[in-house]
């Protein structure tokens, strides 16, 4: 029941208005798509879950980057989208480590506090050398984890085996066995 005339400008507006945000869409996805990228690596290894700061953090900027996108400024939209990456990229890395490093680090913090540095300070030690060795690797190429892997599984290792050797320590003591019998045993 309301003015055909009127209606038709509605329309018209509307269309309009969706050209544009068609527009606008394709042109920010166009813009931020190294970021969207690298949004997508990160929420693949578990970001979201590992580095929830640091991906709220990303979250921010990134919706920033698409407002000022939007209202028409491109430089503070790329610095945004530069902040939002290297969230993504600090979140992407801290998920890595979590899920290669781990068992590594909550089984040594478990040896440290229990002391067994006490009776396997070298073995121990060795654990933990390791297990900086696979973070330093995973900080130089986190797409290459073959070798923090591997690194991680030999401190866990070393880990285990100085609580096997603080035991056999405890044990010997406790016995009062001689390193004779230690050895022969």
């Amino acid at each position: 029941g309301k003015n055909l005339d009127s209606i038709r400008a509605g329309l018209a507006s509307a269309t309009e208005y969706f050209k544009k945000a068609t527009e606008l869409s394709r042109t920010t996805r166009l813009s931020l798509a190294a970021l969207i990228k690298t949004r997508d690596d990160a929420h693949k290894v578990g970001g979201p879950g590992y580095a929830a700061d640091l991906w709220r953090q990303a979250e921010q900027n990134f919706s920033k980057a698409v407002l000022e996108l939007e209202r028409g400024a491109p430089e503070p939209a790329k610095q945004r989208a530069a902040e939002a990456d290297r969230s993504y990229r600090d979140a992407e890395l801290v998920a890595i480590k979590a899920v290669y490093l781990n068992d590594a680090r909550a089984l040594i913090a478990r040896a440290e506090k229990e002391k067994i540095y006490k009776q396997a300070p070298k073995t121990l030690a060795h654990a933990q050398t390791l297990l900086q060795q696979a973070e330093k690797a995973l900080n130089d190429n986190r797409y290459d984890t073959d070798l923090p892997r591997s690194l991680a599984q030999q401190a866990k290792h070393e880990a285990q085996h100085a609580f096997y050797l603080a035991k056999l320590i405890d044990h010997a003591k406790n016995q009062k066995l001689t390193t004779e019998d230690v050895i022969l045993d």
